[in-house]
């Protein structure tokens, strides 16, 4: 039973079997994001459906990950071990194993390197970099077993240049997209807040003060020259203490704000930490705006999902295919 079993396996109806087989676990894992994606648009919390979609970008970038990792083993790969590589994938993500488990684990034993702390040993670092320090070890491996000219294959060679092709794109985007697009639409949106709150501080009387900061959404107070002030942010405490003591008849209002670092794709919660601040009759009035800017990330988290999910499909399984295009064409080769 088990030696036809093998020899089914082995013959072309076998072989045709097992790619429908890895098709499906393939769109199943798929379909159960898209699924996943689809309930969230109809809630209509863009927060919510963006972290969905970076869950989504997590498991399209441990597949190459894992394929690569199997052809450190195994010369040659085929459709089923790419869906079983993402079937793990799959798994792994809905685990939080990568980004969560594994990547506590680097980070609280001080395997990663200071400088990606930012020159402060209490920062924390992104989880992305657990998945990217195993991209290193795998195709750093891969490339010394391609150098080795017995040990070369088309599935070692192919799954090197896709996943270099792979994190070309996501550093790409992510520069692009959450770095520089993101980043300037929310210092856009600061500054405008930043122009109407120093406009604010400086009204005629406190009555129409208090009135615009409740309008406007911030929070607002007025405190003698002299007096101490404790902020309602602590991380405007010292920005505030240094504006006022700035003040002055030649420079009756001033303003600050934060440098706006959010810690990377998977912080969702970005705020706009500024204060202003102006002299009036002998009194200080203090503007401090925390709004949130989440939603306004939130839509370049989508963005940047988006093209990477399409890019890793263009990548994984585009390479793939011709991979196996050009295995059956060696195979066709007479004397092959």
């Amino acid at each position: 039973m088990l030696t036809a079993c093998t020899r089914w396996l082995s013959s072309a109806a076998g072989r045709g079997a097992r790619a429908w087989l890895a098709l499906a676990i393939i769109a199943l894992c798929y379909g159960a994001h898209a699924r996943r994606l689809a309930d969230l648009h109809q809630g209509g919390d863009v927060t919510v459906l963006a972290d969905a979609w970076l869950m989504f970008v997590l498991f399209v970038f441990n597949i190459p990950l894992f394929a690569a990792a199997v052809t450190l083993a195994r010369r040659e790969i085929g459709w089923t071990t790419v869906a079983l590589c993402a079937l793990a994938s799959f798994l792994a993500t809905e685990a939080s194993l990568v980004h969560v488990v594994i990547h506590d684990f680097l980070d609280d034993h001080r395997v990663y390197p200071d400088i990606l702390r930012h020159d402060s040993p209490a920062n924390r670092i992104n989880s992305q970099y657990a998945a990217l320090s195993g991209y290193l070890v795998v195709l750093t491996s891969l490339a010394g077993l391609l150098a080795v000219r017995r040990m070369r294959s088309l599935s070692r060679l192919f799954l090197l240049a896709i996943s270099l092709g792979h994190l070309g794109v996501i550093g790409v985007s992510h520069v692009t997209l959450t770095q520089w697009s993101m980043l300037d639409t929310l210092e856009a949106a600061r500054a405008e807040r930043m122009r109407a709150m120093r406009t604010i501080a400086a009204l005629p009387s406190d009555a129409d003060f208090q009135e615009a900061c409740r309008g406007f959404g911030v929070a607002c107070w007025v405190v003698p020259a002299d007096a101490p002030f404790r902020s309602g942010s602590p991380l405007l405490g010292d920005a505030v203490r240094d504006l006022r003591a700035g003040l002055s008849e030649r420079t009756p209002t001033a303003g600050r704000s934060l440098e706006l670092l959010p810690l990377g794709p998977l912080n969702l919660h970005v705020t706009a930490k500024q204060a202003a601040v102006a002299v009036r009759d002998g009194r200080h009035r203090v503007v401090e705006d925390t709004v949130s800017l989440t939603e306004a990330a939130a839509w370049y988290k989508i963005y940047y999902a988006v093209t990477n999910v399409a890019a890793h499909a263009v990548w994984m399984f585009g390479g793939f295919a011709l991979l196996c295009w050009h295995r059956r064409r060696r195979q066709r080769r007479p004397g092959a």
